[in-house]
């Protein structure tokens, strides 16, 4: 043996089992305090829409409820974009914009783009920018430079972005 290596002490069965447990527990507690991160954004989402006068269980079951969505319920939404962490619960913000009564300001959805490493919202973005009637507004530069990108151009092309 090398003067660099140092021999291990084996783990026995039990201090294996014990690790185990213990991260085991130690990953269920993280992920018992993301869900609730999580359940509280979305709590923030739905009191913001309660307030507004949208009433329903919970914000999935606003949208086809109170469809279109007035100006103002998308100013808040839009408003709302900054203030949450969690990409799956802007995701859904994003993704309700479609049920807009007339266009928006589309910069909180680009500034949620460049903020983001996550593909699934990235792609709920563009797929809202090309599937919006009317096209969400101020945000022409950045259009001309995603048509521009070999994916994100192609993507908006393929979902009818003219």
């Amino acid at each position: 043996m090398g003067h660099n290596q140092m021999k291990r002490k084996s783990m026995t069965k039990e201090e294996r089992r014990e690790m185990l447990k213990k991260m085991k527990s130690e990953s269920e507690e993280r992920t018992r305090e993301r869900f609730a991160r999580i359940d509280k954004e979305v709590a923030i989402v739905d009191r913001r829409l309660h307030e507004l006068g949208l009433k329903g269980k919970d914000f999935e079951e606003f949208l086809p409820r109170y469809a279109p969505l007035s100006p103002t319920v998308i100013e808040t939404m839009l408003t709302l974009l900054p203030e949450l962490q969690y990409e799956r619960v802007q995701e859904s913000i994003i993704r309700a914009l479609l049920y807009s009564d007339g266009g928006f300001d589309g910069r909180p959805i680009v500034d949620c783009f460049n903020n983001t490493y996550d593909e699934g919202l990235r792609w709920a973005i563009i797929n809202t920018i090309a599937c919006a009637r009317p096209k969400p507004h101020s945000i022409d530069e950045w259009i001309e430079e995603k048509l521009e990108h070999p994916y994100w151009g192609e993507t908006l092309r393929n979902l009818g972005y003219k």
